[in-house]
């Protein structure tokens, strides 16, 4: 544990403005477990977000360990800005969906990758994870499921007055959160309905649940595995996986 709290307290990327969102699942190495060297705070982020997928329903997935931490003062953190997902664009649609491709093709996703992550992040959690405002794209945000996806096919949105960025809301009145404050996309959730491509992945996760899950799962762990690489065309987690008991999950 000690460990991990040192590895935390000189992170350069808690200063990257997504981390203080993060709440992360706290891991017991019993003392001589066998199959398990280090525990890196990038493995604790990447083994948890797998965790998470798993207890709101997802599929399951495999964990690849091996991932080495920044050090303090490494220069890689001035890598981690955001992609230009569509910001500051508003009421257009066009250009919205342009970014959204523009910065999709520099993440190495293709459409149908890029269609399945959205749909899957946003069934969890609120809008800009804010609290206070409700913003739900699903009526359960704990679950993941394939609503964000049915609530694109079969509700009709009209963009909110005076908010930025932009934000939609659904005009069904029977249509509304948990807390009965109406259900919400973003403009680049609306780009995933409105551009005929990404709108046929959409319809066809609508459909069809457990295509979703599985599709999603593939995506979830491409994405997680991406850096690891064995030489330049290879990947470290093509690999036969070794045991990791003895990680617990408290």
């Amino acid at each position: 544990a000690k460990g991990v709290k040192r590895r935390l307290s000189v992170c350069p990327q808690l200063a990257f403005s997504v981390c203080p969102q993060l709440t992360l699942s706290v891991l017991c190495l019993p003392s001589g477990s066998k199959g398990v060297e280090v525990l890196t705070w990038a493995d604790l982020i990447v083994f948890a977000g797998n965790v998470a997928v798993d207890v709101a329903g997802g599929a399951p997935m495999s964990f690849c360990p091996g991932r080495t931490d920044a050090v303090a003062g490494d220069p890689g953190a001035q890598y981690l800005s955001s992609p230009n997902f569509g910001a500051g664009v508003h009421n257009d649609i066009v250009e919205t969906t342009y970014k959204l491709k523009e910065s999709l093709s520099r993440l190495g996703l293709t459409l149908r990758e890029a269609t399945v992550l959205q749909g899957g992040r946003h069934s969890l959690g609120l809008i800009n994870g804010d609290p206070v405002a409700d913003h739900a794209w699903t009526t359960s945000p704990g679950v993941l499921d394939n609503e964000w996806f049915r609530n694109l096919v079969n509700l009709e949105y009209a963009l909110v007055d005076g908010v930025t960025p932009d934000l939609y809301k659904a005009v069904d009145g029977t249509a509304s959160s948990a807390a009965g404050r109406g259900l919400f996309m973003s403009a680049t959730d609306m780009a995933f309905i409105s551009d005929p491509v990404l709108a046929g992945y959409t319809v066809e996760y609508a459909a069809d649940a457990e295509v979703f899950k599985a599709d999603f799962a593939a995506a979830w762990t491409k994405v997680m595995n991406s850096d690891r690489f064995d030489g330049p065309t290879q990947s470290l987690c093509d690999r036969p996986l070794r045991p990791t008991a003895g990680i617990l999950i408290q």
